[in-house]
């Protein structure tokens, strides 16, 4: 399996079980109830995973963003419409050296 897409019934838990999907390319979670706990279970998805869309996850915040400093292939993250996150969160982002894309749309903490 190389693309995933789920919407709104995702848990923390249930991101124990992607660890298994070592080729997973992409991975789009809408409107889960995923927590920042949730989010360090995707680095067993660090060497693979080039595209992470994390839309409407309002549980995630700036202690969440650490857990994705490990995804070193990523290169298209969306982290539209996740309002816990500030611009103090984006700092964990710096050590994503092949990232080409980054949606902040609708994150209302994040200025300028």
């Amino acid at each position: 399996l190389k693309k995933l897409a789920l919407e709104s019934s995702v848990t923390d838990h249930g991101l124990e079980h992607l660890a298994a999907l070592k080729f997973l390319h992409s991975l789009k979670l809408s409107n889960c109830t995923i927590t920042d706990q949730g989010l360090k279970h995707l680095k067993a998805l660090a060497s693979s995973l080039e595209s992470l869309k994390l839309v409407g996850c309002n549980l995630i915040t700036d202690q969440g963003l650490e857990y994705l400093k490990d995804l070193v292939s990523l290169k298209d993250l969306d982290l539209t419409d996740c309002n816990k996150i500030t611009d103090q969160g984006l700092i964990h982002l710096q050590a994503l050296a092949f990232l080409e894309s980054l949606n902040l749309s609708c994150c209302k903490q994040i200025t300028d």
